[in-house]
C-alpha cells in the first residue's frame, strides 16, 4: 500500500512541474560541470524538492526546459531538475545519442572494431561529438575522457547555428578632398543650372559616335560608404531606350550614390551596362574605379555616353544638389 501511495505522489509531483515548466524553444545539451563531485537530479526547480538520482562530472544530457536558475534535464537513466551552475553548455556543432534499441554500445580507444573498449554506452547515453572518421565518431565521455563509437548506432542532433545579424553600415573615413571623378581627357558637356542639378562629363577625344559603352573610368570622388547602387538597365542607348534608375533617380539609367564623411553626397548615373564595380555597403576609396561610362537611362541628344555627376550637400537628394565645381575641378 506504501508503495501505491509513493507512485502516486510522485505522479502528481511530475505533472505539477510540468505544468509550470518553460519549455526550450529548441533543442539544446549540456554537461555536468562539477570539478569532479556527482551533480544531484531533483523532482524540481530548487534544492527543496526530493533527490531522484546523481550524475558523475562530464555527463552528457539534454535540456527541455529552464526555471529559476534551474534546467529541466533528460538522461536515459534519470529525468528532473539540475542546478544551472553546475551545467556547462555543449560548445561543439552536434551532439550524438546511442541508438542501439536496448543493447550497450563499444567505446574504444580508435575508429575501429580492431581497436580496445575503453567502456560501454546504455542505450540513450548522450555524449559530444569532437570529430568523424571512417563512419565512427570520436566522442567525448566525460570531462577527462574520449573515444571511438561506431556512428551506425548513433542519432545525432545539429545544434542550430546562430541567426546572422544585420550589420551596421559603416561610417565613411574623411579625406581631405575630393578630385575629378572621370577618366581624362574630359569634357563638360552640360553645366549645372536650375534645370539640370548635375555636371555632364564626357570623353574628349575621340567621335562619340565611334564610343561603345564602358570606354573610360568612372572614380570615387571621394573616400565614403555606397548608399545606393542601381543596374537594372540593361540596354544602351542603341536606340534610344528609356530607363529609370530606381525609385527617385528618374532617367539616371544604372546609378551609384556614395556618402561621404562630411555629409555630402556624390551621385553617378548612366553607367555602362555589366561595368558598375561596387555594391550597397561598400567602403570605397577616393579615386577608386567604382564604374564604367555609359548612355543607359535618358540621355537624348549630343552628350551620348556620358556620366551625369551630382554633389548632393547634406541630403540624398536633387534638391541639394550644387554645382560640382565648387568640390572639384578637371
Amino acid at each position: 500500500m506504501k508503495k501505491v501511495v509513493a507512485t502516486l505522489l510522485s505522479f502528481l509531483l511530475l505533472v505539477t512541474v510540468a505544468s509550470i515548466s518553460t519549455v526550450a524553444s529548441e533543442q539544446s545539451f549540456g554537461r555536468v560541470d562539477t570539478e569532479g563531485s556527482n551533480l544531484h537530479v531533483r523532482s524540481g526547480p530548487s534544492t527543496e524538492y526530493s533527490i531522484l538520482g546523481r550524475m558523475s562530472d562530464g555527463t552528457y544530457f539534454e535540456i527541455v526546459g529552464e526555471e529559476n536558475g534551474w534546467y529541466q534535464i533528460v538522461t536515459p537513466t534519470v529525468s528532473g531538475y539540475v542546478c544551472g551552475d553546475y551545467v556547462l553548455p555543449v560548445s561543439h556543432n552536434s551532439v550524438g545519442k546511442v541508438d542501439t534499441e536496448g543493447s550497450r554500445l563499444n567505446v574504444r580507444t580508435g575508429p575501429s572494431t580492431s581497436y580496445a573498449s575503453i567502456t560501454k554506452l546504455s542505450d540513450g547515453t548522450y555524449f559530444e561529438i569532437l570529430s568523424e572518421e571512417n563512419g565512427w565518431y570520436q566522442v567525448r565521455l566525460n570531462a577527462t575522457t574520449t573515444g571511438w563509437l561506431c556512428a551506425t548506432y548513433a542519432v545525432t542532433y545539429d545544434i542550430p547555428e546562430p541567426e546572422p545579424q544585420p550589420q551596421p553600415t559603416p561610417d565613411p573615413v574623411p579625406s581631405n578632398g575630393y578630385i575629378w571623378p572621370a577618366e581624362g581627357p574630359t569634357v563638360i558637356t552640360q553645366n549645372f543650372s536650375s534645370g539640370h542639378p548635375a555636371t555632364d562629363i564626357s570623353y574628349n577625344g575621340t567621335s562619340l559616335s565611334q564610343l561603345g559603352g564602358g570606354t573610360r573610368d568612372v572614380y570615387a570622388a571621394n573616400d565614403g560608404v555606397v548608399e545606393y547602387v542601381y543596374t537594372g538597365c540593361t540596354h544602351r542607348k542603341q536606340p534610344y531606350i528609356c530607363c529609370n534608375g530606381g525609385t527617385g533617380y528618374g532617367g539616371g539609367g544604372n546609378v551609384v550614390v556614395i556618402r561621404h564623411a562630411d555629409g555630402n553626397y556624390t551621385m553617378y548615373a548612366h553607367l555602362d551596362v555589366g561595368q558598375v564595380f561596387v555594391e550597397k555597403g561598400d567602403t570605397v576609396s577616393r579615386g577608386q574605379v567604382i564604374a564604367k561610362m555609359g548612355n543607359t537611362g535618358q540621355c537624348a541628344g549630343a552628350t551620348g555616353i556620358h556620366l551625369h555627376f551630382e554633389v548632393r550637400e547634406g541630403y540624398n537628394s536633387s534638391a541639394y544638389s550644387v554645382d560640382a565645381r565648387n568640390y572639384v575641378s578637371p
